[in-house]
C-alpha cells in the first residue's frame, strides 16, 4: 500500500498557501478612491470560489468580482441569463472566505434588481450579510437608476456596469463592442454621470472602446475600471479562468481582450502555475503594460471626424474630450 501524503502545515496549523500571503492592508472602497487619486491602477479578477480567492490574495489582486459570468465559467451555462441569487450566495460566500485582504464585489444576477427596488436592496442586502462581501455590482440603464438610488440609500456599496452587458444580451443583438457611435458615445457618457450622481461607488465597464472608457475616467469622479475596454481606465478586470485557458471557446473566437499566460516551466503543480499566472497578471497590470495594443477595440475616428449631418457640435464635443491621447494612438 502506497504511503499516504499527509498535507504540508504550518506550525499553526493551516495551509502555506494561507499563511504566505504577504500582509497588506485590507482594500477599502476608501484605498480604491484614493488608488484613482494617485494614479495607481486596479488588479481585478473575477472569482468564484476559496481555492481561486487564496491564489488571487496571493498574487497580489485588489478586488475580486464573484460574477454572474459563473454560469458560463463553472456551471456550464451558455450564457449568464439562468444564474440564480441562490447559486450567487453560495459562491460569493466560497470566494469572500478567501478573499482577504482583496474587496469584494457580489454580482447581482438577472432578476435581482430589476423588479422593484426593494427587491434590488433585499438582494443587495443577501450580498453584504449572507456572503459577506463589501459591495455588489448592477448591469446599468438610465432607466434602472432609481435601483442604484435605492442601494446606495440602504448604505450597500454598489457599482454599476457599463457597456456591454450580458444580461441584456438579446436587446443588444449579441456581444457588441459599444462606443463605436456618436450617439452611443453620448449615451455612455450620460449614464455614467447619472451612475455617480446616483450614489455608485464606482463603474466597470465592458467591451467599451478606449479612447470612451477614456472619456468617461476622466468625466467622473469614482474609479472606473474595464474589461476589455482599453488602456485608458482605472483598473482592469479579466475572468479568472481567462489568463488560465480554462474556458473552452468552442469554434468561437476568444476575445481579443484576453491574455492567456503560459508557463514554460515544468515541476510546478497547478496551483504554482497559476499563481505565476495571476501574479504576471497583476505586475502587468501595475506597470500599465496589461492591455497590450493588440488587446484593445477602437473608434472610427474618421466616423467623429466627418459626422452626419446634425451631429457635428455632439462629434466636435467628444474629439476635445479625447485629448488626453497619446498622438500616436
Amino acid at each position: 500500500m502506497p504511503d499516504i501524503v499527509q498535507p504540508s502545515l504550518t506550525p499553526q496549523g493551516v495551509s502555506p498557501l494561507v499563511a504566505e500571503v504577504k500582509r497588506r492592508p485590507d482594500v477599502k472602497v476608501t484605498t480604491l478612491q484614493s488608488m484613482k487619486e494617485k494614479g495607481i491602477p486596479v488588479a481585478a479578477l473575477s472569482i468564484y470560489d476559496y481555492p481561486f480567492a487564496r491564489t488571487a490574495a496571493k498574487a497580489g489582486v485588489d478586488v475580486i468580482i464573484v460574477g454572474d459570468s459563473l454560469g458560463m465559467t463553472v456551471l456550464g451555462y451558455g450564457n449568464t441569463l439562468p444564474v440564480t441569487m441562490d447559486e450567487m450566495i453560495v459562491f460569493a460566500s466560497a470566494a469572500a472566505r478567501g478573499a482577504s485582504p482583496m474587496f469584494t464585489v457580489g454580482d447581482m444576477p438577472l432578476g435581482a434588481y430589476q423588479i422593484s427596488n426593494e427587491e434590488a436592496v433585499r438582494n443587495a442586502i443577501r450580498f453584504i450579510k449572507e456572503a459577506k462581501c463589501a459591495a455588489v455590482k448592477c448591469e446599468a440603464s438610465m432607466k434602472l437608476l432609481p435601483r442604484f438610488e435605492a442601494i446606495a440609500n440602504a448604505e450597500v456599496l454598489v457599482m454599476g456596469h457599463l457597456g456591454l452587458n450580458p444580461q441584456k444580451i438579446h436587446e443588444m443583438g449579441g456581444h457588441r463592442i459599444q462606443g463605436k457611435t456618436i450617439e452611443g458615445t453620448k449615451e455612455l457618457l450620460k449614464t455614467a454621470k447619472a451612475l455617480e450622481s446616483a450614489g455608485a461607488f464606482a463603474i466597470l465597464l465592458e467591451g467599451v472602446t478606449e479612447e470612451v472608457s477614456g472619456i468617461i475616467r476622466n468625466e467622473i469622479k469614482i474609479p472606473v475600471y474595464g474589461i476589455g475596454s482599453g488602456r485608458f481606465v482605472d483598473g482592469q478586470l479579466l475572468i479568472g479562468h481567462d489568463p488560465l485557458d480554462l474556458y473552452d471557446w468552442g469554434a468561437r473566437p476568444v476575445p481579443k481582450y484576453i491574455k492567456h499566460y503560459r508557463s514554460d516551466s515544468v515541476g510546478k503543480t497547478a496551483g504554482e502555475v497559476m499563481l505565476d499566472a495571476f501574479s504576471r497578471y497583476v505586475q502587468e497590470v501595475k506597470a500599465r503594460q496589461f492591455p497590450f495594443p493588440e488587446n484593445v477595440h477602437h473608434i472610427d475616428i474618421e466616423a467623429f471626424k466627418n459626422p452626419a449631418k446634425g451631429s457635428e457640435e455632439d462629434a466636435a464635443r467628444i474629439l476635445e474630450l479625447m485629448s488626453f491621447l497619446p498622438k500616436a494612438a
